[in-house]
């Protein structure tokens, strides 16, 4: 009986404690902090902004791109991901996604000394807006 009260004990001791051990939320981040963005490499985040521009490069990747410049933020999707994102966006991802603002989420990696975020699911990007700037 002892041993049963003293499990019973260790397991609601536990289950106390068990808030304080669950993930921190994701945090949102905006495209233009790309410091902040870099301080969160290897991790989840959720990034959020103005796309300037989403292209194909040779048919392998799609770069979703927030400033003119060739610096700062920006998103990926492979070729291996293009028919369910473009469905998943009226057909034409490229085109759904031109002068939107949208959210990112996914972890933080580098490529060329750029922060990114590579988009495999269509979860993972939502158009915060309807309607493009005319």
């Amino acid at each position: 009986m002892k041993n049963k009260t003293r499990l019973f004990i260790a397991f609601f001791g536990f289950m106390s404690l068990a808030p304080g051990l669950r993930a921190d939320e994701v945090p949102v981040l905006s495209v233009d902090d790309t410091e902040a963005i870099v301080n969160h490499m290897d991790r989840e985040v959720i990034v959020e902004g103005k796309v300037h521009s989403a292209f194909w490069v040779r048919n392998q990747v799609m770069l979703i791109t927030f400033r003119e410049r060739e610096e700062g933020f920006l998103a990926v999707v492979f070729a291996g991901n293009r028919r369910k994102l473009n469905e998943a966006f009226g057909g034409d991802m490229a085109k759904a996604l031109g002068g939107k603002s949208v959210r990112i989420s996914g972890t933080v990696s580098e490529y060329r000394s750029r922060p990114q975020i590579v988009i495999d699911e269509p979860e993972q990007l939502s158009i915060l807006d309807e309607h493009p700037d005319e």
